[in-house]
C-alpha cells in the first residue's frame, strides 16, 4: 500500500517544474505567463497552471505524473473504485483523459482483482429517509475477528443514515452496553444528540438494559425486519469494509485490524459516496476535505461551510440518494446476469477456499477472495475449463 512516499512528495513539490517540462502545458504557459494571446480560460498561480473547468480553478496534471497521481490516490484510499479515486484527483486537478485512464489503471490492478468480489444481483435495497445529520443512525456489529493483543473481537458500525458518515469502533465483545459506551461516552459528547438509532432484533438491542438507557439518553430505537439483515443501512456497508480490510492488511499480521480503523473510516468519509454524489465528512462536520497537495499549492475555497450552504448541501445529497434508490428499483425488471463465456489462451481468477489459521495469524476473511491468474487451455463448454499455470 503506498502512503504519502518521497517520490508522491518530490512530485508536489516540483510540480511547477514538470508542468514546465510538458510540451503542451509549456506552450500554454508561455503565452499566459507572456500576456501575449490572453487564454481566458487559463491562469498561472504561485507559478502553477491553473485550467478553469465549470467555474473552477483546477490544476493542470503533467501527463509524465498522471498514472502516478491516479495510483498515489487510488492506493490511499484503500484501492477505491474509479468514480471515487476520479472524484477525490477532480477536486483539484484536471486532464484531458483523466477518466480513461483512471478506468485503466484501476482495471488492471492485481491487487483488486484479487481483494475484491463480483457483483451478485439482488432485490433492489430501498433509501431509508433522513434529512439531516444524526436524525436515524444505523448500527451493526462486524465480527467476530482475530482477537487482536487489546482482546477486541468486534466492530461496531455506526452509520449516519443523512449524510453517509461512519465511525469504526472496536469492541471486546458484541454487547448492547458495548455500543452504549461508544454512542454515549464518545459518539454523542463528540458529535451531538441523536434522535433515532436502527439496529437488528439481536438479543443486544431487545434487553430491558439496552431500552432503558436510551430512554435516559432521550433516543428512540427503531428494529429492522426480522431476518431480513440488508434492511439494515449499516449491513450493507459490510461488504466495503471487508475489502478496505482485505487491502489494508495486505501484507500485514490479521490481528492488528484495529489499527486500521482510522484508515478505513477515512476512506468511507473523506471520498464521495457514489449515493449522495457528496463527501460523508463535510456534510457530517460541516468543513471541507484537507487533501495531501493543499500544503503545496493555493487554496481557493472556504474551509468552513455556512450553515445556509451546508444546508443546501445536505438537501441536495438526500434528494440524489432518494433519487438513485428509485432508479435502482425501476432498472432491477431490466437487469439480468450474463454469464461470461472464456476462450483458449484468457488469464482468469478462481475463488478462494480460504481457511484461518489462529497460529498463524490469519484470518479467513481478510485473504484475497481469488488466487491466480491461470489460463485456459481448453473448454469444454457450459462453463466448464482446463486450466494451466
Amino acid at each position: 500500500i503506498i502512503q504519502d512516499s518521497p517520490e508522491t512528495q518530490e512530485i508536489f513539490e516540483n510540480f511547477s517544474n514538470l508542468q514546465r517540462s510538458d510540451s503542451r502545458l509549456r506552450y500554454i504557459r508561455e503565452r499566459v505567463g507572456k500576456g501575449g494571446i490572453i487564454l481566458r480560460s487559463y491562469r498561472l498561480q504561485e507559478e502553477i497552471l491553473y485550467h478553469l473547468v465549470r467555474e473552477r480553478w483546477k490544476i493542470e496534471i503533467p501527463s509524465s505524473v498522471v498514472d502516478k497521481l491516479i495510483l498515489y490516490v487510488h492506493n490511499k484510499f484503500l484501492h477505491s473504485g474509479v468514480k471515487k479515486t476520479l472524484h477525490i484527483l477532480k477536486e483539484s486537478f484536471t486532464f484531458k483523459s483523466l477518466r480513461k485512464r483512471t478506468r485503466a489503471l484501476i482495471k488492471s490492478c492485481n491487487i483488486c482483482q484479487r481483494v475484491k468480489g463480483g457483483t451478485y444481483l439482488h432485490a433492489p435495497a430501498l433509501s431509508v429517509p433522513s434529512d439531516s445529520p444524526r436524525n436515524l443512525v444505523a448500527i451493526d456489529f462486524y465480527g467476530p475477528l482475530p482477537e487482536t493483543p487489546n482482546r477486541f473481537k468486534f466492530i461496531i458500525v455506526v452509520l449516519d443514515i443523512a449524510t453517509k458518515f461512519v465511525r469504526l469502533y472496536p469492541v471486546i465483545k458484541a454487547s448492547g452496553a458495548a455500543v452504549l459506551d461508544c454512542l454515549l461516552l464518545d459518539y454523542m459528547p463528540r458529535y451531538g444528540q441523536i434522535r433515532k438509532v436502527m439496529v437488528d432484533n439481536g438479543t443486544q438491542f431487545t434487553s430491558a438494559l439496552w431500552r432503558s438507557k436510551l430512554r435516559i439518553a432521550n433516543i428512540e430505537c427503531t428494529h429492522i425486519a426480522i431476518r431480513h439483515p440488508s434492511a439494515n443501512p449499516a449491513e450493507r456497508y459490510m461488504k466495503s469494509l471487508g475489502q478496505y480490510m482485505r487491502v489494508a492488511l495486505f501484507h500485514r499480521p490479521h490481528d492488528q485490524w484495529h489499527l486500521m480503523l482510522p484508515h478505513i473510516e477515512e476512506c468511507f468519509n473523506d471520498s464521495y459516496h457514489t449515493s449522495t454524489q457528496a463527501i460523508p465528512s463535510e456534510l457530517f462536520l460541516g468543513r471541507r476535505v484537507e487533501r495531501e497537495w493543499d500544503s503545496y499549492f493555493p487554496v481557493n475555497i472556504d474551509r468552513i461551510l455556512t450553515p445556509e450552504l451546508l444546508s443546501q448541501e445536505i438537501a441536495a445529497a438526500t434528494g440524489e440518494a432518494r433519487r438513485q434508490s428509485q432508479l435502482r428499483a425501476r432498472q432491477e425488471d431490466n437487469i439480468h446476469k450474463s454469464f461470461t463465456e472464456f476462450g483458449e489462451g484468457d488469464l482468469v481468477w478462481i475463488r478462494a477456499r480460504n481457511i484461518s489459521s489462529p497460529s498463524a495469524r490469519i484470518f479467513h476473511k481478510f485473504l484475497p477472495q481469488y488466487i491466480g491468474p491461470y489460463i485456459i487451455l481448453r473448454t469444454f463448454g457450459n462453463g466448464s475449463y482446463l486450466l494451466g499455470t
